[in-house]
């Protein structure tokens, strides 16, 4: 699961898969509470899912940004 940029993959202690993003960023203006710092999942599918699913709105907010 190494190939999500921006994001910091662990496992907690009791074996919950866990991702964190890496760096200083913070929730988008206007951001609807989809925006994630952490994520905690059920599964390595579920974490993959969730990963997807931030990985799809940075780029919908990355191409509102574009269009101003």
């Amino acid at each position: 699961m190494s190939a999500y940029a921006g994001w910091h993959l662990w496992t907690a202690s009791n074996g919950t898969p866990m991702a964190t993003r890496i760096g200083n960023r913070r929730p988008p203006e206007g951001d609807d509470g989809t925006w994630a710092r952490t994520l905690i999942a059920d599964s390595p599918d579920d974490l993959r899912r969730q990963l997807a699913e931030q990985a799809a709105l940075d780029a919908d907010m990355a191409a509102q940004r574009e269009l101003g």
